[in-house]
């Protein structure tokens, strides 16, 4: 629902489960007689009814029902098993379709981070707050938890968190846990905005890790982390041993990548960016 109230003209109310897709926003004629379309189970969920007749009465149904088709694969599935890199290519550049207008300065900005630039970063508590949470936690209520936290550890302390950010410039990055563990003494951010600020920083050997990633490499068949995969929990927390999985199958990814195509292109953060635009 969501996603539908996001990204359509679809709005709260505009359709009913048995307004035919109207959207006339009243009851249907049909609701509560032989002729609708649904059944209620519960609140909020509706099973599809037998077919109805010319008579308007119910009868048996000779389509197969929802659901029952045959399995679309998945996006991602498709093109993770690809070897045309024009594939792999079209679809990073899906991410920047994804982007809404407003959000596009400071993708780019962050996009254009380095160690060179980042290194130069003075004030990283405006930093951190202005720019990189704003641009992490894009759900609002979300964003303001994870700032609310921020300012409350480091609104009165900016060296603390000048110490933690020192760190991040001096540990080996093949040391995914490390670096998980350094970013995540930030506070308010979690290993999902840990990652991310790595992600930012070290492009090459980092990658965001969230929900949207969990989900997209589930749906990858035969993937040898697929039984790991299945016992997280993103929508409530990611652990540390989490982020070092998924962020080692980005670096795993982008290997492939780079010695299938002859190039040094690929990195983790593309990866990731690709697991983020093309969720289904």
């Amino acid at each position: 629902m969501s996603l539908m109230l996001n990204e359509s003209d679809i709005e709260l109310g505009s359709i009913l489960p048995n307004d035919h897709a109207k959207g006339n926003k009243s009851d249907c004629w049909c609701a509560g007689t032989e002729a609708r379309i649904f059944d209620q189970i519960k609140r909020g969920l509706y099973q599809v009814r037998k077919e109805i007749g010319e008579d308007n009465t119910a009868v048996e149904s000779q389509r197969e029902p929802i659901g029952a088709a045959a399995e679309i694969e998945p996006r991602i599935a498709a093109l993770w098993h690809c070897q045309d890199e024009s594939s792999w290519k079209t679809a990073l550049s899906e991410y920047w379709n994804c982007v809404k207008p407003c959000n596009r300065a400071i993708e780019e900005q962050l996009n254009n981070l380095n160690v060179s630039t980042a290194s130069d970063i003075e004030d990283w508590y405006s930093f951190l707050l202005c720019k990189y949470i704003p641009w992490k936690y894009t759900n609002f209520l979300q964003r303001k938890r994870t700032e609310a936290r921020f300012i409350k550890a480091y609104a009165s302390d900016r060296q603390k968190l000048k110490g933690i950010v020192a760190q991040l410039f001096c540990f080996n990055h093949h040391d995914i846990h490390e670096g998980l563990t350094l970013a995540n003494k930030i506070a308010g951010i979690g290993v999902a905005g840990a990652s991310g600020l790595l992600a930012i920083l070290f492009p090459e050997s980092f990658g965001t890790v969230d929900r949207f990633v969990v989900a997209g490499l589930s749906r990858i068949k035969n993937l040898p982390q697929a039984g790991r995969l299945q016992s997280m929990n993103p929508k409530k927390t990611l652990r540390i041993s989490d982020g070092v999985l998924l962020i080692e199958i980005m670096r795993e990814k982008a290997r492939e990548l780079n010695s299938l195509f002859v190039t040094d292109f690929w990195t983790p953060r593309r990866i990731d960016m690709i697991l983020w635009a093309i969720r289904d």
